[in-house]
């Protein structure tokens, strides 16, 4: 199995493409980002170095949800361009059965504005096929880690009030390696049961 830190789209489970994902993003230089209406569009400091965003494609929005948000996250607005991961997750889900391009996008949830910004960029994908989101779970354990901060209450999380989605990581490669083996030990549906099942791209 390559290094986790080395491997841009890791996908745990063989099941429909539902389920929960994390994006690793690498800011290039500190920010001062408006997410939208948070906090009454009052500038939010942004750092050098590495985020977390935790979000989930559910079950209700039908396959391939997770292809569709995933990519969606890796577009910018127009004229700018798509991260630079975007083509190798894009041929990932299209090995998977879902090729498919999403609509051109337009500023909507938090994490976009940050996501916008060409300081920002994708860095790894990881992956949770399931029919179930466990997205507050994850994020809840995230937010105990010590190497992850929230960037700001509430923010990134507009469905599950008092929590953050989006954090500050601490310790590069070694604490990415870290996050996603706590997150699959925490994950022990069959469709992840552990990193040995995991799909490396």
């Amino acid at each position: 199995m390559p290094p986790l830190a080395a491997t841009p789209v890791l996908d745990f489970g063989r099941g429909p493409l539902t389920g929960d994902y994390l994006l690793r993003i690498a800011i290039a230089a500190p920010l001062r980002v408006t997410f939208g209406r948070y906090a009454g569009g009052a500038e939010v400091s942004v750092p050098a170095g590495d985020c977390l965003y935790i979000g989930s494609a559910c079950a209700q929005c039908g396959t391939p949800a997770l292809a569709y948000r995933v990519l969606r996250h890796l577009t910018r607005t127009p004229p700018r361009l798509a991260h630079q991961l975007y083509p190798i997750v894009a041929a990932h889900f299209a090995a998977a059965g879902a090729a498919v391009t999403p609509a051109t996008k337009h500023l909507r949830w938090h994490i976009d504005y940050l996501l916008d910004a060409r300081e920002a960029e994708v860095r790894a994908v990881a992956l949770w096929r399931t029919a179930h989101s466990h997205e507050f779970d994850l994020a809840a354990i995230l937010a105990a880690r010590p190497d992850c901060t929230p960037l700001a209450p509430g923010l990134g999380a507009s469905d599950h009030r008092g929590a953050s989605h989006l954090f500050v990581l601490q310790g590069g490669d070694t604490a990415w390696s870290a996050v996603i083996e706590e997150l699959c030990a925490h994950r022990t549906t069959p469709s992840c049961p552990d990193l040995a099942g995991a799909r490396h791209d």
